[in-house]
């Protein structure tokens, strides 16, 4: 097969055109995603390769500014795969960057958007955290976003009385992002040293006592040992 050119590349994969419009498909990412299709005889619409778009900004671009996010969340409405979208604008609202500004976009795109109902009241991305811990019914994407609110939004910036207070909740995957936070008061990472029962208590307990013995943590560790596919990025310092 001959090789594409970006606008043949996106029009055969799926891509709503105002991906190249919007400046938001660079040659890198075309390049990339060029050689990830190498193999394919019969190229053909593709949500996992449009939802890797998504991705390679908002996995390996930490800072993004509003007008970016704001421009993929438009682009994951645009899309013609609702299921992938609706993952896509999950991840866009968890990105460390997408403030109340992006968050308040979001839920007027997601008036028209009916597959996006969860999204109509976003408030903020804390409480977003907060309500699907509550909800107890999320899917292995929907975790992986929860465990990445944790390392990325529970930031330096936070108060004591709001890291005592999600401590308090106890919800396995608030403890597993808190147990990282550089302002995590001494009494509770000691508390985390010896928790006993919960999910992922073995692997709290290891990053609390390596904290107090004064270690290093890397937060990649556990994504790289359990999450083996598709999260394996690390954060931009």
């Amino acid at each position: 097969m001959h090789r594409l050119d970006k606008r043949q590349f996106i029009n055969l994969y799926g891509f709503p055109a105002e991906w190249d419009a919007w400046a938001l498909y660079p040659d890198e990412l075309f390049e990339h995603q060029l050689q990830a299709t190498a193999e394919d005889e019969a190229p053909h619409p593709d949500e996992h390769l449009r939802y890797g778009a998504f991705l390679w900004w908002l996995r390996t671009h930490r800072t993004l500014p509003e007008r970016a996010l704001i421009r993929l969340s438009h682009l994951a409405a645009l899309d013609p795969d609702p299921c992938m979208s609706a993952a896509a604008i999950q991840d866009i609202l968890f990105h460390p960057m997408a403030n109340e500004v992006v968050a308040n976009a979001v839920a007027e795109i997601a008036k028209n958007c009916p597959d996006w109902s969860v999204w109509y009241s976003v408030e903020d991305k804390q409480g977003l955290f907060g309500s699907l811990i509550k909800e107890g019914r999320m899917m292995w994407a929907e975790r992986r976003s929860a465990h990445r609110i944790a390392l990325d939004l529970l930031n330096p910036t936070m108060t004591e009385s709001e890291l005592r207070d999600l401590f308090a909740e106890g919800a396995p995957l608030a403890l597993r992002g808190l147990v990282e936070h550089p302002g995590l008061p001494n009494d509770l990472l000691l508390s985390l040293s010896r928790l006993e029962s919960g999910r992922l208590s073995r692997i709290i307990r290891s990053l609390a006592s390596r904290r107090l013995a004064g270690r290093n943590v890397n937060p990649t560790d556990y994504a790289e040992k359990y999450s083996k596919d598709p999260w394996l990025w690390r954060r931009v310092k």
